[in-house]
């Protein structure tokens, strides 16, 4: 995450990760569960994180 004095907004983040494991879109998609779990988890703080679905409108 990267977050300074003056940032505005939702936190920003940084992604690094080896081109021979992984394509772009996977990285991307791990990158939505991720952001999915985490507006889940504070908007629901009282749901167990297992009990979270992390698919997407699209895999569903």
């Amino acid at each position: 995450m990267v977050e300074g004095p003056d940032h505005q907004g939702p936190p920003v983040g940084v992604v690094e990760y080896r081109t021979d494991l992984f394509d772009r879109s996977t990285v991307e998609s791990l990158c939505a569960r991720c952001t999915r779990l985490l507006h889940t988890a504070a908007a629901t703080p009282d749901v167990p994180v297992h009990a979270i679905d992390l698919s997407g409108p699209e895999e569903r």
